[in-house]
This record gives structure tokens, C-alpha cells and sequence, in this order.
């Protein structure tokens, strides 16, 4: 979680009813999303946007996979996936 705080994810993304609206929630994340399809978003956040925010495609910074280094974003993937 400090990896999402650190880069402002909850800015755009909700996990517990924290965070904004422009991207999709967090919570069940997991559940909905295989660990690659949520390393592509992270990595390449344009090649498949989710259903029902296309309207918000290119809103996400595609400089995630540059500026996290390979542990962060293991990291950040194994959490995300974890959230069922």
C-alpha cells in the first residue's frame, strides 16, 4: 500500500473506500485480473483499458513501469493481485 501512496495512485483509484474515481477500484482487483493483465496496466496503461473508463484513456502516466524499480512493481502487482 505505501507503493500506491508514494505514487499517488489513490489519486485516481479507490482501495476501501479511499481515493478518487477516474480509475478502477482496487478492491477485488485480484479477483477480476491475472497478475500479467494488471503488470500490462501498470507497465502499458493504454493497451486495454477497463470497461467503463474508456473515456479516461491516457489519463494514467505510462512512466510507471520506468520509474518503479522491478521490486517495487513485483511488489505492487503482488498486492493488487492479493485483493479478492
Amino acid at each position: 500500500k505505501a507503493i500506491l501512496e508514494e505514487n499517488a495512485c489513490l489519486t485516481c483509484h479507490q482501495l476501501k473506500g479511499e481515493g478518487g474515481p477516474l480509475g478502477p477500484k482496487f478492491d477485488g482487483l485480484g479477483g477480476r485480473a491475472s497478475k500479467e493483465e494488471i503488470r500490462q496496466s501498470i507497465v502499458d496503461p493504454n493497451a486495454k483499458v477497463a470497461a467503463g473508463f474508456e473515456a479516461n484513456k491516457g489519463m494514467m502516466p505510462p512512466t510507471f513501469g520506468q520509474t518503479l524499480s522491478q521490486a517495487q512493481l513485483d511488489a505492487l502487482v503482488d498486492f493488487l493481485a492479493s485483493l479478492k
